[in-house]
């Protein structure tokens, strides 16, 4: 855990010293948060299934988050006291090449998105649908005010994009993905405007109280 402002180390720990990441093979993504006191909040993902919290100043220890952690998409609250993670709903079947003619996608029902406690792993509020094509989570945002989220959503039309209330889990307004390409989703730093990277296109929305 570094001070990225003068490059000093605030504190370090060994895999090894962790008996519980005994097992987990790589490190895959990685969320951060400084909280009111400016302690850093971090969460790591290890596969093939742990989640770990760090608060600075204490030991990391493994978390109860029963969610897979291979490209599973996840940001922190703003306060650091609960994590928003992306399952991934897809529909299923064939993806075929070269002109090959494919039967349709299977419409798959599922969570799309769910919101849970960092400490204690347990769930808050499930954001549930049905994915008609094949999709995959992009990395949600949440904004600094902490009243919104913005997540990828599966959509009968293609790829959308929906605010939702990090209150209720609830979608508040759902749109058009703007262009095409790897997916970027945040905030301006007074809340005021959810902006969308997609490819070279960059779109911002105004939010209305």
């Amino acid at each position: 855990m570094v001070d990225a402002r003068n490059g000093t180390i605030l504190q370090s720990i060994e895999k090894d010293d962790i008996p519980e990441l005994a097992d987990q093979k790589a490190l895959v993504a990685v969320a951060s948060r400084i909280d009111g006191f400016g302690k850093v909040h971090v969460i790591i993902t290890w596969a093939p299934g742990k989640w770990l919290l760090w608060v600075q100043g204490q030991p990391p220890h493994v978390i109860p988050i029963p969610s897979a952690t291979w490209q599973t998409p996840f940001a922190f609250s703003n306060d650091a006291s609960s994590v928003l993670i992306m399952r991934n709903l897809s529909a299923t079947g064939w993806v075929c090449e070269f002109g090959n003619t494919c039967p349709p996608p299977i419409p798959q029902s599922g969570t799309i998105a769910e919101l849970r406690n960092v400490s204690t792993g347990r769930v808050k509020w499930t954001l549930s649908g049905t994915a008609s094509n094949f999709s995959q989570s992009a990395t949600p945002a949440v904004s600094p005010n902490g009243r919104y989220g913005l997540i990828s959503m599966p959509d009968e039309k293609g790829a959308a994009i929906a605010l939702i209330s990090m209150d209720a889990g609830n979608v508040i307004q759902k749109f058009r993905q703007p262009g095409w390409g790897p997916i970027g989703l945040s905030f301006s730093h007074d809340s005021k405007l959810a902006i969308i990277a997609a490819g070279t296109v960059m779109a911002t929305f105004a939010i209305g109280e």
